[in-house]
């Protein structure tokens, strides 16, 4: 008997199989600029180039870490890295032969449009032909906080203060996560088809249980009511209208009756739709 991967569903209370998570890669652009270079002393033997990669963000690397086949697309070579005095060692303690070092400035784009460029250290190596930023570079991308790893960070915004020894100052450190730029919860993708509601229908409080779980099952997606985000795309076949070729097309503008009760509500609704 073997143990296939499983997680622990809250929602459901039970275990789930499921395969885990693949790795996480994000897409960037990557570029060498003669002027990083000078700043430190040193010379781009190479010409100037910009390429479009995935990268994996790494929180638990110290540093920038490139296999040499992404170098190469930059039209770098083993010759043209500068030397490093570095050592660094894997999970399992086993070296990673480290060829040398170059500077490059990676840029990505935030889910609002804003780009975001910053500027590392990246030492190659000829133990992957992956990419991966340090926890450094994940931060100041804005990929995770500054107080990562934080049991809990995920669950809400909250303020702390910070102490930067470094420069002797207090900053507001606000942990913004699952929330959006215009500050609404994020909007996401519909999960998957349940096969079955994990509530008892013999419940005495059945109505109100499947509501409560409906609501927190879906409140990323079809319950999100935000009006800034843009609506994901969906998926499947175009709807097709089922009208006869020879039918005459006729305009309907006779509007729908709206009880009494519900007029300001949906006059609501109508004005939101338009703003």
């Amino acid at each position: 008997m073997y143990l296939d991967h499983h997680i622990y569903m809250n929602i459901l209370e039970k275990w789930v199989k499921k395969q885990s998570k693949p790795q996480p890669f994000i897409p960037v652009s990557v570029s060498t600029k003669t002027a990083d270079y000078e700043e430190l002393g040193f010379k781009l033997l190479v010409k100037p180039a910009c390429i479009n990669i995935y990268v994996m963000p790494y929180a638990g690397c110290q540093i920038c870490l490139a296999g040499m086949k992404m170098l190469h697309r930059l039209g770098i070579s083993e010759s043209h890295l500068i030397p490093v005095k570095l050592k660094m060692s894997a999970a399992n303690k086993s070296a990673i032969n480290i060829l040398g070092a170059t500077i490059i400035r990676f840029c990505g784009k935030r889910p609002n449009g804003r780009i975001v460029e910053k500027r590392q250290i990246v030492n190659a190596t000829d133990a992957t032909d992956n990419v991966s930023i340090s926890r450094e570079a994940c931060i100041q991308m804005g990929i995770i906080s500054e107080n990562f790893p934080m049991v809990g960070e995920t669950d809400h915004t909250f303020n702390i203060q910070a102490d930067d020894s470094d420069h002797n100052i207090e900053r507001n450190a606000t942990i913004v996560a699952q929330v959006a730029d215009c500050g609404c919860p994020k909007r996401d993708i519909s999960p998957p088809k349940m096969e079955m509601i994990p509530i008892n229908s013999l419940d005495p409080n059945y109505v109100d249980k499947l509501k409560e779980w409906l609501l927190e099952y879906y409140k990323a997606s079809a319950f999100n009511t935000c009006t800034h985000q843009t609506l994901p795309k969906m998926h499947g076949p175009p709807l097709r209208m089922m009208i006869y070729p020879s039918a005459t097309h006729v305009a309907y503008h006779t509007p729908l009756p709206i009880p009494l009760h519900r007029l300001e509500q949906v006059k609501a609704a109508l004005d939101q739709m338009y703003d």
